[in-house]
Order: structure tokens, then sequence, then C-alpha cells
């Protein structure tokens, strides 16, 4: 009698351990296979709506994570700002090129890739007035942002919402 309590004991623990196991794993491929889409970060930006000439331009930029894991906002290349890729169109809709020269290291981010947790929101400044000599006029600001997950092939590019600004004398 004792063994057949003890055979019973024994394959009901079996049975529950394997039972946990696939559960465990059943829950980490449902983290592990949410796809990365442009929902996930939100990249939004402001600035003021009237510029006096000279004055600095300061584009304030808010990001923030709602995807359930960390994601990385990889720093790129020397032409993009800390990995902010900014496009700037003036009244007609013509791409405002760098008046001036881009420095390697504008000091918006601290490291080279940034990490940003889940439901994490970072702020930073971006000096424009650093790379453009924007005249009096309208302009139109835009940026993106490349975005990497885990997995091998997460990655996808977040745009920001447009905004206006003139420059006034």
């Amino acid at each position: 009698m004792n063994k057949l309590v003890f055979n019973c004991f024994f394959l009901l623990a079996i049975v529950f351990l394997l039972s946990c196991a696939t559960f465990a794993q059943k829950k980490g491929e449902t983290l592990r296979t949410k796809t990365l889409n442009e929902k996930d970060l939100d990249l939004k930006i402001s600035t003021p709506r009237m510029i006096r000439v000279g004055s600095e331009i300061e584009l304030r930029i808010k990001v923030r994570n709602n995807f359930p894991q960390t994601l990385s906002l990889p720093y790129m290349n020397y032409d993009s700002f800390g990995g902010y890729q900014v496009v700037v169109l003036d009244a007609r809709g013509t791409l405002v090129k760098f008046s001036k020269n881009p420095a390697p290291n504008i000091g918006i981010g601290s490291r080279l890739d940034r990490q940003i947790q889940s439901r994490q929101t970072i702020e930073e400044k971006l000096r424009l007035g650093a790379f453009y000599a924007l005249v009096p006029g309208k302009y139109t600001i835009k940026l993106s942002h490349e975005v990497k997950g885990w997995g091998k092939d997460e990655r996808i590019i977040v745009e920001s919402n447009v905004v206006t600004m003139t420059i006034v004398r």
C-alpha cells in the first residue's frame, strides 16, 4: 500500500512539474512573439510657435515606450541628431539643408544606445539653431527614429507629430 501511495504521489508530481514548465514556456513565447509596431512608441515634439531671428531654436522631444518590454533607441550615425532623423521644410515644402557643420556629438543622448523601459517616458532637447540658419518665414519640422526590440529583426521607424513654427524679425 505504501508503495502504491508513493507511486501515485510521484506520478502526480511529474504531471504537475510538466504542466508548470509548459505554462512557463507558453507565457515566455507570448512576450517574445509580440511584434513591435509604430504605436508601441510615442514620439512627440514641440517648439514655440513664434521665434525671433537670432534666438535659440529648441525642439522639445518626449519619447514614451508603450511596449511590454525594454526598447533600444540606437544612436545611429553622425548625420543624425542622436539617432533622430530631422526633416525641416520651408513654407514652399522645400527641404532645408544643414547650413552649419553638424558636430559628431550634439549632446542630447548620454548613451550610444539608449534603453527605455516599458511605460517609461524620456525627455530630450534638440538645438536646431546649431545646424540650421533659419531666415524669417514659416517652417514645419518632423522627426523619426529607429527603434530596436530584443528580437533579431525587431526594428521599426517611428515618426513624430509635425510642428509648425514661424521665424520673425
